[in-house]
């Protein structure tokens, strides 16, 4: 299988601190919660949010998944690059202006860096 082939998984979609159950005394993941928009796709995407706040926590939590991680390193980083165009397509969809507006402040931040 190559890094751009994927066994097709049920996913959360949004796999952020606000729908993690964590117990602080000792860090272990309790549960996941809001599971509205689940959806079929690329596994991969689930760490994307892991490794986006810091490598050492992305590598951590893709140590614990049991299932094929073939290419999960090589699609992670295009699906970090491409979240910000997916804000900004699911405010304009969902009439939701916070999303536009942060879809678009992160590219102005990347153009921003990039130029500077």
């Amino acid at each position: 299988m190559s890094a751009a082939e994927f066994t097709p998984r049920l996913t959360h979609t949004d796999l952020s601190h606000g729908n993690l159950i964590i117990d602080p005394s000792i860090g272990r993941l309790n549960g996941v919660i809001d599971w509205g928009n689940t959806k079929v796709g690329d596994p991969a995407r689930e760490f994307m949010g892991a490794f986006g706040m810091s490598r050492t926590l992305g590598e951590k939590a893709l140590s614990n998944y049991g299932l094929d991680k073939t290419g999960f390193r090589e699609r992670i980083p295009l699906y970090l690059a491409a979240e910000s165009f997916e804000d900004i397509v699911t405010g304009v969809q969902e009439s939701v202006e916070r999303f536009t507006k942060e879809g678009l402040s992160h590219i102005r931040g990347r153009l921003i860096r990039t130029t500077s």
